[in-house]
């Protein structure tokens, strides 16, 4: 069992073709972004209703994470990094809509740059 699960978490070996490259980076960065995700869960303290939805945020994410990882093991690593910018590009503006009523923050336009440097 450990095994398989390591092996479900790791980077996929392969080559330096575009198509390896791109599902070694979105193994590593979906790691980081379910690492994150399950932190803000944890440790995210639950006393408001706006931190309440976050932490519900953040745990489907972390449920989408998996399902991206399904993906990536069948082989649709494009269809799999779509999905995750989607889901970037559309939570982040929300979360800071429902937070601050704004998404003219900074933190917003600094995501949302990032997202078109992944696509």
């Amino acid at each position: 069992m450990p095994d398989g699960l390591l092996k479900f978490f790791s980077t996929p070996d392969g080559g330096r073709d575009a198509e390896q490259i791109r599902g070694r980076l979105l193994s590593r960065v979906l790691n980081v972004y379910m690492a994150a995700a399950l932190a803000i869960v944890a440790f995210l303290p639950s006393d408001t209703r706006v931190r309440k939805v976050i932490a519900l945020v953040a745990l489907s994410e972390a449920g989408l994470c998996l399902l991206m990882r399904f993906l990536m093991h069948a082989g649709r690593g494009r269809i799999a990094s779509w999905i995750f910018l989607l889901i970037l590009a559309l939570t982040v503006p929300f979360v800071s809509d429902f937070t601050t009523n704004s998404v003219a923050e900074v933190s917003v336009t600094v995501f949302q740059m990032l997202v078109i440097v992944m696509a």
